[in-house]
């Protein structure tokens, strides 16, 4: 599921804390430690992974950290950018919450029933874990 601008615009109507910058480096830092207990959160943000992956990189860099690699998906990263930084990650904040069931590996359902497939590894093998 992509949200559409509309969409975003009603979730910045509906932010109760500060947008922008301040609201991305606030993200990746509460995601960050949850992200290292328990590693397979970040398949909740399912198409917005990639961006969560670049902002934790900027405000949550961790040595040794797994979410760290070098593997990207610039397509999916394309599809699913709304902008600017802090239009999309407030995406993938809504995309988390709104995450239904994982069914497998790479097929989606959010809770709307709404399927979404597409791959969160290395096709190479290099990294399997986003």
């Amino acid at each position: 599921m992509f949200y559409d601008d509309t969409q975003i615009d009603e979730f910045v109507k509906e932010l109760k804390i500060p947008g922008g910058q301040s609201y991305v480096e606030h993200t990746a830092k509460a995601i960050g430690p949850m992200l290292i207990k328990q590693p397979w959160l970040y398949k909740t943000f399912g198409v917005y992974w990639w961006a969560m992956k670049d902002a934790l990189r900027k405000y949550a860099p961790k040595p040794g950290a797994w979410y760290m690699g070098k593997y990207d998906d610039v397509v999916m990263k394309a599809r699913a950018w709304h902008g600017d930084e802090f239009r999309t990650i407030l995406a993938a904040a809504h995309y988390h919450s709104d995450m239904g069931e994982l069914k497998r590996d790479h097929e989606w359902f959010d809770k709307y029933g709404n399927e979404h497939i597409y791959a969160l590894e290395d096709p190479n093998g290099d990294e399997v874990r986003g």
